[in-house]
């Protein structure tokens, strides 16, 4: 009604069901073909539905970038699928968003309703980061051709990340332009790369530049450069033991004094040396010491190992160009925490004189000759230092004492000491000076094979040996029924030999056989008396198989001396420890000819390769017989046969 009530009426009428929608938006940077980030520049398409589209009257979408770009739709693109793309956005902030506002209207009953929705982008407009740049340590010498050198750095984005294939090197002065990288870690944002030498060549400056995109294709780089010529280096490292004032050799708690120059010295940002010691001391230099020549020095070194080596290890680091390079150079020095070795190598007793003469020797730095000395205590009651007496040359220590406390040599012991020149000992040996007479012999069991009444079984040797310095005697060797023995350079076989002399340090041979008496198997013991205190009755085991027949013979020895390295020799001797005497060893054919004659000192092995004295060989399938002599007596004799 108006003011005066006149009345007036009119109507709208619209379908509720039939409302129009707008569904979600989905922007995609379809440049890069993601719908997570964008870059100034991108392309962006919009996609989204309608329900209901045609109540839809009017439709358009804009974005709120930088150039605010818009567009209206037709009536025939308004469908239930509607998508556009907006070209080359402009948007200059580094991060955010990009959104995109769909509007629509529809008329219905002469009413008109508005319709929106919104959907957005993140915005990356940041570089990668380059950082960190290293490589191995280059001089300009070690540039050639081939050689590769690893390459290093940190890339990072912060936003829609970094594109691995992306990363590019380049390096003028190698020729080396948009190499494609490798070997990009994302988890950890480091990338290495193999740099190749192409060319051999001497720059002064070597620049690397590296490049990355991110996933979007924003575009950084960084690059390093150091000066070649002037890269600096660890010269000769020399280690001398300050304590002994020598280069060779160390020892547990010497100070170690490290020498070593450095080249182009004002390059070098840091320096230290360290050890590898049991302690692994270490020292880093201050500024005021790089300098063209360096030296440091160790105290009391810890080094338990008994030899081996001290290794020095001096490290460097230079900055050039913002890049670190590292550096590095060792020097060793020999250990000696071993002590010496003693030897006895003989003792000889003339009356009451006694010398000894001992091998000492050092691994390491060298004996010490003035660090020798023996305790004679049980023999002058003192000990007694004879540091003039050592051979250097042949490692040999004499001495020579006069028995003090008896007229007449008596066993005892003694003890030498040694050091080296470290002070590393003593180390000690223990002697024991043997003076009474004493008997030791060379085999306590003989076995003889059957023969026949009336005929002797090969003899077989016994050594019988003085180790003392006094006379052995003696005074019996009685042997049991069916068995015979004969002394050295006598033609005699009997059952019992009476008293003889054996003297100091020498030996006399004895042979056994066996001359059977009746039919039976016969064994007992040899039985030799002495005057050895200590082996007053030494019993030899005899023993025998039973009696043959006259047909049976005693097994021949058998050798092939064919040439295979098997059996190829006969062997035989020696019997006697005295070098003075001659032992001959001949052998004969059945008919009784000599074929052979060997001869060499009596305290030596008679090898024979079984051949004549003409050096032709002997027909094989033979038996031979043999005698072997000293000085001219027979001590052995029996059969040999060859086969091949």
């Amino acid at each position: 009604k108006d003011v005066v009530q006149n009345e007036g009426n009119n109507s709208a009428t619209w379908t509720v069901g039939a409302q129009p929608s707008i569904g979600d938006i989905t922007i995609t940077n379809s440049t890069e073909d993601i719908t997570t980030f964008m870059h100034n520049g991108d392309d962006l398409t919009i996609d989204f539905s309608l329900v209901n589209p045609e109540e839809i009257a009017s439709l358009s979408v804009s974005l709120d970038s930088d150039d605010a770009q818009t567009y209206t739709f037709t009536s025939t693109e308004i469908a239930a699928n509607v998508s556009h793309t907006f070209n080359n956005v402009v948007e200059a902030d580094p991060t955010g968003t990009i959104t995109a506002i769909v509007s629509a209207t529809s008329v219905s009953g002469g009413v008109t309703n508005n319709y929106s929705n919104t959907g957005t982008i993140a915005i990356d407009n940041v570089l990668p980061v380059i950082s960190n740049i290293s490589y191995s340590a280059m001089r300009a010498s070690d540039l050639l051709e081939g050689m590769t050198y690893t390459i290093t750095a940190d890339i990072s984005d912060a936003d829609s990340g970094v594109d691995a294939n992306s990363i590019l090197l380049n390096c003028t002065e190698l020729s080396l332009t948009d190499i494609p990288a490798s070997n990009y870690d994302g988890t950890t944002a480091t990338w290495n790369n193999v740099l190749v030498i192409p060319t051999p060549f001497n720059p002064d400056n070597l620049t690397v530049t590296i490049s990355a995109k991110d996933v979007v294709q924003n575009e950084g780089n960084n690059s390093a450069t150091w000066t070649v010529g002037a890269q600096p280096s660890i010269g000769d490292i020399t280690i001398t033991n300050s304590t002994e004032d020598i280069t060779t050799f160390m020892h547990n708690g010497d100070n170690l004094t490290i020498d070593f120059s450095l080249v182009n010295p004002e390059e070098i940002a840091s320096l230290s040396v360290s050890l590898d010691s049991d302690d692994a001391q270490t020292y880093t230099f201050t500024s005021t010491e790089i300098a063209a020549n360096v030296s440091h020095t160790f105290n009391n070194v810890v080094e338990a190992d008994p030899n081996g080596t001290i290794t020095a290890i001096v490290s460097a680091t230079s900055v050039s160009g913002g890049v670190t390079n590292n550096y590095s150079n060792t020097g060793t020095i020999a250990i000696d925490n071993l002590l010496p070795e003693i030897t006895e190598t003989g003792y000889s007793i003339s009356d009451d004189v006694i010398s000894l003469q001992v091998k000492i020797v050092d691994a390491g730095i060298g004996i010490d000759k003035d660090s020798i000395w023996v305790d004679l205590s049980e023999f002058t009651g003192s000990t007694k230092r004879v540091a003039d007496s050592y051979d250097n040359e042949y490692a040999i220590w004499n001495l020579s004492w006069q028995n003090d406390l008896n007229s007449q040599p008596v066993d005892g012991n003694l003890t030498i000491y040694s050091k080296d020149k470290f002070g590393n000992g003593p180390a000690t040996l223990g002697i024991s000076i043997q003076d009474t007479p004493t008997i030791t012999i060379s085999t306590n069991e003989l076995a003889f094979a059957s023969t026949y009444f009336g005929h002797n079984s090969d003899s077989q040797s016994v050594v019988l040996n003085n180790i003392s310095y006094n006379t052995l005697i003696i005074n019996s060797i009685s042997l049991p029924s069916g068995f015979e023995v004969q002394l050295e350079n006598t033609d005699t076989w009997t059952g019992n030999i009476t008293e003889f002399e054996i003297a100091p340090r020498t030996s006399k041979n004895i042979e056994i056989r066996y001359s059977p008496i009746q039919n039976v198997q016969y064994s007992g013991n040899a039985t030799i008396t002495t005057n050895d205190p200590n082996n007053a009755s030494v019993l030899i085991s005899l023993s025998t198989g039973n009696e043959g027949t006259p047909t049976t013979f005693l097994k021949p020895n058998i050798f092939t001396p064919n040439g295979d390295g098997i059996n190829d020799d006969y062997r035989i001797g020696p019997f006697t420890l005295d070098g003075s005497k001659t032992a001959e060893f001949k052998v004969y054919n059945l008919k009784g000819r000599p074929v052979l004659s060997l001869s060499s000192p009596a305290n030596q092995e008679i090898v024979w390769n079984g051949k004549k004295d003409t050096n032709h060989k002997l027909a094989e399938g033979n038996i031979y017989f043999y005698r072997y002599l000293i000085n001219g007596k027979l001590y052995r004799s029996g059969k040999i046969y060859i086969i091949k």
